[in-house]
């Protein structure tokens, strides 16, 4: 035990290395092996995981179960998180489950749905309340996207105001913009494709 302190602690500890300053508020249960963070802090679920090397992980009432975490700060995260690396700076105001592999975007705010994906790499999936099941985003950004998307490669620089179903698989054009039907066509060339209404 290397910590400075271990406060407010009324559950299980079970790990063997604590090289954090300090553990506080801790209500669950700890089975984790090393803990390298400046401070675990208000966490009311179970922690299963084996390193942490993150600064905190703060106000995380759900369950969190990945092996290791290299992001700044993950934060008021009221779902499952069943990852494995997170690489992003924070994943903020999620409360739907995340159950993707890797994210290197900077920031996933505001989902407030299933993420189903494998890698993010682009800079941020804002205001995102439906379903994405995609596997690749190298977008700019998918903003206020209240429908399903299902396509598999991203190019362009943002797909804004889509309220229908996506089913391409690749987009190479600069902006879908206003599009309130749906999209199933595979490949766009076109500089840009607005006020759709209608299906292609």
């Amino acid at each position: 035990m290397l910590s400075t302190a271990i406060s407010h602690h009324s559950g299980d500890f079970a790990g063997t290395t604590v090289l954090s300053t300090a553990i506080t508020r801790h209500s669950g249960d700890f089975a984790g092996t090393t803990v390298l963070s400046t401070a675990i802090t208000r966490y009311s679920g179970v922690f299963t995981g084996t390193t942490v090397l993150s600064t905190a992980i703060t106000r995380y009432s759900g369950v969190f179960t990945g092996t290791t975490v290299l992001s700044t700060a993950i934060l008021h995260h009221s779902g499952d998180f069943a990852g494995t690396t997170v690489l992003s700076t924070a994943i903020t105001r999620y409360s739907g489950v995340f159950t993707g592999t890797t994210v290197l975007s900077t920031a996933i705010t505001r989902c407030n749905w299933d993420f189903s994906g494998t890698t993010v790499l682009n800079t941020a999936i804002s205001r995102y309340s439906g379903v994405f099941t995609g596997t690749t985003v190298l977008s700019t950004a998918i903003t206020r996207h209240s429908g399903v998307f299902t396509g598999t490669t991203v190019l362009i620089t943002a797909i804004t105001r889509h309220r229908g179903v996506f089913t391409g698989t690749t987009v190479l054009i600069t902006a879908i913009t206003r599009c309130n039907w749906d999209f199933t066509g595979t490949t766009v060339l076109s500089t840009a494709i607005t006020r759709y209404f209608l299906s292609l």
